[in-house]
């Protein structure tokens, strides 16, 4: 009997224990469907590096316990017990991976059955994504549903535009205005936080979500975003581009985006003058996070030192 084996055996026999016959067998139909969930990604974000394999999946330690109780105080009142656990060594911490549970009172159907990812780097621990496991036709667990991060978008407070959810914050540059986003149509599955327009009235500088929540989200990551987007604007029917032969990466606020930077003339413009037109993109729980920048050799510099000025804040739990 291998050590996963025992673990799963020991497990069994607390929960017939404490929940009777019928815990016992919710737990084996989980136990029983874990591969499928475990195919999907532990985490969403892009630039996770991933050098170490994941764990088998054991009952936690006291003090992952601890922290699992720590990382979830903020996010909700309701008590979730952990009962399996993998942990994953990455470079700068650990990734964890718990299977939880909250035992209402009342029938078995309203056990709720959770699986939540912790990014812990030996200070305090980072609560990264919580998914409701999904019960399927005859007792299965078949998929997930995103229970947190879920797209908010920020205000601005004076001249200050704060986003706790991204976790970001800048003052407004001095040659930008803020516009109204209802001056702009926002397709189905895309949601506008803010948009910038220079005094040039030509550079502009726009950040969107793009919510997953309706497509699988394993199919989608910031590479696809961009390809897509390239497609796009391959087909322009009023701008011929050019790409740069391979993405670009920058980091703003701490988080690392992947940058498609492209080079653009108007069709009908005589003179040969062009623009450049930048997308930067992040896969951040189920959305797309999106930054646009258009702008010109004489802007080119206000639009870096605008980046250059989005800050962190602590992100909301």
């Amino acid at each position: 009997m291998n050590r996963r084996t025992q673990c799963i055996t020991v497990l069994v026999l607390i929960v017939f224990i404490v929940f009777g016959t019928t815990g016992c067998i919710d737990i084996a139909r989980l136990i029983n469907n874990l591969n499928n969930i475990e195919d999907e990604p532990k985490t969403t974000n892009d630039n996770d590096i991933m050098p170490g394999g994941w764990s088998d999946l054991r009952m936690p330690y006291s003090n992952e316990i601890e922290m699992f109780n720590g990382a979830m105080a903020e996010f909700s009142e309701e008590v979730f017990e952990p009962f399996l656990v993998a942990s994953q060594t990455i470079g700068g911490g650990f990734n964890y991976t718990f299977l939880a549970r909250s035992v209402r009172e009342g029938a078995d159907e309203d056990i709720i059955t959770i699986r939540v990812h912790i990014f812990y780097s030996g200070n305090t621990p980072e609560l990264m994504e919580i998914w409701d496991v999904v019960p399927g036709e005859n007792g299965n667990y078949t998929g997930s549903v995103m229970l947190y991060p879920i797209i908010t978008v920020g205000e601005w407070v004076g001249s200050t535009f704060i986003n706790t959810w991204l976790g970001i914050t800048f003052e407004l540059p001095a040659d930008f205005e803020v516009k109204d986003l209802s001056d702009i149509g926002q397709p189905p599955g895309q949601i506008y936080d803010f948009w910038l327009l220079h005094e040039d009235q030509k550079t502009n500088i726009m950040l969107l979500y793009v919510d997953l929540q309706s497509g699988d989200p394993r199919d989608h990551s910031a590479e696809d975003y961009l390809e897509i987007t390239k497609g796009q604007l391959q087909n322009s029917p009023n701008r011929d581009y050019e790409f740069a032969e391979r993405l670009d990466s920058r980091f703003i606020a701490g988080m690392s985006y992947r940058v498609l930077r492209t080079t653009f003339t108007d069709k009908d413009n005589q003179s040969g003058e062009h623009g450049f037109q930048d997308g930067y993109a992040r896969r951040y729980g189920n959305a797309i996070i999106v930054f646009l920048a258009v702008y010109d050799n004489d802007t080119k510099d206000s639009v870096d030192a605008f980046f250059s000025s989005i800050s962190q804040v602590l992100r909301r739990r």
